[in-house]
């Protein structure tokens, strides 16, 4: 069984085109690691298993492990840089409120920069179906499935039924993708993007938007609800993805950045897209996106027409990053890129974009890997980690995160010898940084 200890050996790879900077990657929960008090880790990473870091590289992942019961399986687990891991909250666990109430699920896991969390569990021990959910601020109850709203922008009476996502900033605000059934809008479940302030204490809450409310002019049907599909920054701004009532299933995806008031249309499925000549934006409504502290934002964007060039990675709606059908100098040059997966896309305070992508080398043991901006930081075949070369990068909803700083990399895969987990890498950005890794001082900078 591995285990990380002041030994803990370091891996580094070199960067293409940054003269000789490195990056340290390093497996941070594994299959077969001990959890402390639960059991050991097994599988599942591939697919849900949430997961965050933040600027000082403090980090949590959710597992499942070998725990014979079912009800208390599940773990999320954190550590500091490559220190070990340890438990953090265990499935089964009761918590102070409501009363009662113990972990049923992991669902939303986000960390600020203070190591304050924003969390969506479901539970056991209440009531029933109505009431099995929450939001948390670290393990304290905000707000609980079935609590009437006290939004002003809400019909008086309006309760919660769920919550989609929730994220934190370093203001310790809280944004949700909530569900409400609110009884002026006609159907039964609406959606709402909801900001929660001060939600350690005497909490508030103030709608963004709401289903039926008016955007450029139509009446909103739904937002993206995944992960990805909406961002949150310091400045209280979130970027989201909508699907408007238009009348066309060509025209009703629609892209905006709200700070709540002003809501600021950026792209919308149908209208030319300056990307080149003769073809409009295709599908945009629950694209992936992200958004730095600066509100530079990026998504995955898609293109009408031909399906071998039609997906790119975008930078404020005009620089393209990647696209498929077309290559970059670090995968060779001559292989073009086929896919980028349907998880996340990041961009940091510095403004690099972070992204998975996935090229036609006629050897599939090495034709995937993460990128920063133009450069290829993590590839699967090429890549060793704690002996043993990456086999596989995960592509699904939670396979990477980076901290707003750029210098931390999170992000699930499977090894050459069959275990499959989280791993961590440090990454040169920007300028120099000092790491106390196991009793070791490793030095790694960008040489210009």
């Amino acid at each position: 069984m591995r285990r990380i200890n002041g030994c803990l050996p370091v891996i580094a790879m070199t960067i293409a085109g940054t003269a000789g900077a490195e990056i340290i990657v390093v497996p941070i929960v594994l299959e077969g690691d001990m959890v402390p008090g639960v059991g050991e880790v097994t599988g599942g990473f591939s697919s849900v298993a949430e997961l965050d870091v933040n600027n000082s590289g403090y980090w949590i992942v959710e597992t499942d492990t070998t725990n014979p019961n079912t009800d208390t399986d599940s773990a999320l687990v954190r550590g500091l840089g490559f220190s070990p891991m340890s438990l953090y909250l265990q499935e089964g666990q009761a918590l102070s409120a409501p009363v009662g109430a113990m972990i049923d699920a992991f669902d939303a896991v986000t960390v600020n920069n203070l190591g304050q969390h924003g969390f969506n569990f479901f539970l056991d021990g209440t009531s029933g179906s109505s009431d099995d959910s929450g939001v948390y601020y670290n393990t304290s109850l905000v707000i609980q499935e079935s609590t009437i709203s006290t939004a002003p922008q809400f019909t008086p009476g309006t309760p919660y039924t769920g919550w989609f996502d929730v994220k934190i900033n370093n203001g310790n605000q809280l944004f949700t993708m909530a569900s409400v059934d609110d009884p002026n809008i006609e159907t039964t479940t609406d959606r709402a993007m909801v900001r929660i302030d001060n939600p350690g204490g005497a909490f508030t809450e103030t709608v963004y938007v709401k289903e039926a409310d008016i955007l450029n002019g139509f009446a909103v049907n739904d937002f993206g609800t995944g992960p990805h599909d909406f961002a949150w920054s310091d400045s209280g701004v979130t970027l989201f993805t909508t699907d408007l009532e238009t009348g066309s299933s060509l025209t009703d995806g629609h892209v905006y950045m709200s700070d709540g008031t002003t809501h600021t249309f950026l792209l919308r499925e149908g209208d030319p897209s300056g990307i080149e000549a003769g073809r409009n934006w295709g599908t945009l409504y629950g694209a992936s996106l992200g958004m730095n502290n600066s509100s530079d934002w990026v998504m995955m964007a898609d293109l009408d027409g031909s399906t071998s060039d039609d997906k790119m990675i975008l930078k404020n709606g005009t620089e393209i990053i990647a696209r498929e059908g077309f290559s970059l100098d670090s995968i060779g040059g001559t292989f073009t890129f086929t896919s980028f997966g349907t998880g996340a896309v990041e961009i940091d305070d510095n403004g690099s974009v972070f992204w998975f992508g996935d090229w036609n080398d006629p050897d599939t043991t090495r034709d995937e890997g993460l990128f920063m901006n133009d450069q290829l930081i993590i590839q699967e075949g090429v890549t060793l980690v704690d002996g043993s070369t990456l086999l596989d990068i995960y592509t699904g909803e939670s396979n990477f995160q980076i901290s707003e700083n750029g210098q931390w990399l999170i992000f699930e895969g499977e090894l050459q010898d069959g275990r499959n987990g989280a791993f961590l890498a440090l990454i040169p950005e920007p300028g120099s940084m000092l790491l106390l890794l196991g009793g070791m001082s490793i030095a790694a900078r960008r040489r210009r």
